[in-house]
């Protein structure tokens, strides 16, 4: 298993006081040089030296516990002189040339390219740096207690291991003298976990569980002149369950499936496959063949990759730039080859797509239409009442006339006949409900017919009601001469009894006064039919709003006038 540090970050964790002293030595060189050189050339070579002294270089960290062993390495880097010992100097904090300090007593061992500390101590911590020539290269050696914190949680390796999977941890070896150290023997590595000990090299699970997680602590031991010194680590192991393999399978298209297709155009299949990445993979094949990614073909492939649910997809595109009708007669195949799982095929082929019929939406759309006329012409007088009513309509003024319409009388000697009650209702209702301005032509003695002409000029309708009594020789004058209706602009409408319940009760013939009128009236003809016609919502009523034109007023303006 590979292991990692958890949460080793690099920091600039750096000590310039040294070298800004030895950049203050080489201003103080440079400055007593400068009579020997140019002021060009000596600003080129002191920014050089201070740069080069100042460059800020994050420094490798190593981690030890207190009493520990410890060994940094200097980078192998080809030189010309290549027996010259790399020059190691500590900054603990003050600057020491660890060359000099070689001794029996001195805790530090320097062989060839490596710095050997063989017992840590707070004391040691700090920057370190190796110089071979003009290449200098900094470590920084931190220390932490066997107490666990912060620091010693830094300098854990972690690695996670899967249920009933075989699980094996390794000793780093990092930082670890190894073989290199003359007089140095490896003793072997002692592991711990909870208070209980192995001694081995590898400490492995044959089908690792949750319960074998936790924190391990493996010891390298070395012995040097008498002294066993030790190389400790740690180490915390995971364990997650077991993660499901995914179906390795064909998602789409499936099997036997056909596909429209319009002739001449293009037309593009994905095969869509589960797959384990690097290793399976989707591809089209036609008549035994596989098909090629050659875009300059009439049909080729391509594929792309991407991931959802946490799995790995593959979808294997059948490109036709143009379907020809010799597709029509062939398989095509997607294949899905894989080391998890045998290898599956799919067949799908394609078909010319119906032509669509041109006569359907022709039908429906005559349907509609006449359907639409129907509908208008059955509801055509409750659709312009409807219309009246909501936009309220008024009549145009070039219509415009002192009354709305006048009521006139003629006789008729059925007992369906409007009395003098139903013509006041049919006042009321006309004035105060519907807001007509109303002329009344009451009894004319005189039978002049100038007034009663121009009462019929000056309204925009005249409404003819049967009556019992005598009408007077108002009605007359119409009946008499019905070029009046015919030639005047003044709209006539008939109002006549049901002739249905008038046969019934007494058999009689129309007079010939209401014959004469219905001639010359054509469709403005309404059927009073006694009580049920004074109801708001009857047929009289919404006859007589349809055949009457839109009040030229407001119902506020409520106005008659009798003539």
């Amino acid at each position: 298993m590979g292991m990692g540090r958890n949460g080793r970050t690099n920091y600039f964790h750096f000590r310039f006081l040294p070298r800004l002293y030895k950049a203050f030595d080489a201003l103080l060189r440079i400055q007593q040089l400068r009579r020997s050189f140019s002021m060009t050339t000596l600003l080129h070579v002191s920014l050089h030296i201070v740069l080069g002294l100042l460059t800020v270089v994050a420094p490798d960290e190593v981690y030890v516990r207190v009493g520990d062993l410890v060994v940094l390495h200097c980078p192998n880097i080809r030189m010309s002189n290549t027996k010259t010992p790399p020059s190691w100097t500590s900054f603990t904090p003050h600057e020491r040339n660890l060359a000099n300090e070689m001794n029996s007593t001195s805790p530090f061992l320097i062989h060839e390219r490596s710095l050997v500390l063989l017992s840590a101590s707070i004391d040691h911590q700090g920057n370190y740096s190796c110089s071979m020539g003009n290449h200098t290269f900094w470590s920084k050696l931190v220390v932490y207690s066997a107490v666990p914190n912060v620091t010693q949680k830094m300098a854990r390796y972690t690695t996670t291991c899967y249920t009933q999977e075989r699980c094996s941890l390794r000793c780093p070896i990092s930082n670890s003298p190894g073989s290199i150290i003359p007089n140095m023997t490896r003793l072997g590595i002692t592991w711990e976990k909870d208070g209980t000990s192995q001694f081995r090299e590898t400490l492995s699970f044959r089908s690792v569980e949750e319960k074998d997680q936790g924190t391990f602590t493996c010891t390298r031991s070395y012995r040097y002149k008498d002294q066993i010194y030790n190389r400790t680590s740690t180490i915390a192991l995971t364990v997650k369950p077991q993660e499901p393999l995914p179906n390795i399978e064909i998602i789409s298209p499936h099997d036997g499936d056909v596909f429209e297709v319009d002739l001449g155009s293009v037309f593009v299949v994905n095969c869509t496959a589960t797959i384990f990445p690097d290793f399976d993979e989707v591809y089209w094949i036609i008549d035994k063949s596989s098909v090629k990614t050659d875009s300059n073909l009439r049909v080729f492939s391509n594929f792309t990759m991407f991931t959802s649910n946490k799995k790995s997809h593959m979808t294997g595109l059948l490109i036709f730039k143009k379907v020809l009708k010799e597709d029509l007669s062939k398989d095509f195949t997607c294949k899905l080859e894989s080391v998890a799982a045998p290898s599956s095929l799919v067949t799908v082929s394609l078909k010319q797509k119906r032509q669509k019929n041109p006569v359907f939406p022709i039908v429906i759309i005559v349907g509609v239409i006449l359907g639409t006329a129907l509908i208008c012409a059955k509801f055509k007088m409750n659709i312009i009442l409807c219309l009246r009513d909501r936009h309220c309509f008024h009549a145009k003024s070039v219509d415009a006339k002192p009354h709305d319409a006048s009521l006139m009388c003629y006789k008729d000697e059925s007992e369906l006949a409007l009395s003098e009650d139903d013509i006041k209702w049919l006042e009321n209702v006309l004035v105060k409900d519907l807001g007509y301005k109303l002329c009344l032509h009451r009894n004319n003695s005189s039978g002049e017919e100038k007034p009663v002409l121009d009462s019929i000029e000056k309204s925009l309708a005249v409404i003819l009601v049967p009556v019992v009594s005598n009408p007077g020789p108002d009605c007359s004058l119409v009946t008499k001469d019905c070029s009046l209706m015919d030639n005047s602009s003044t709209r006539f409408i008939l109002i006549q009894t049901d002739t249905e319940k008038e046969s019934k009760s007494s058999p009689k013939l129309k007079l010939h006064e209401a014959a004469s009128l219905m001639g010359h009236l054509d469709q403005r003809i309404i059927t009073w039919k006694g009580t049920h016609s004074k109801r708001q919502s009857s047929s009289f009523i919404k006859h007589l709003r349809y055949h009457l034109p839109p009040p030229q007023h407001n119902k506020q303006e409520q106005h008659i006038t009798e003539v």
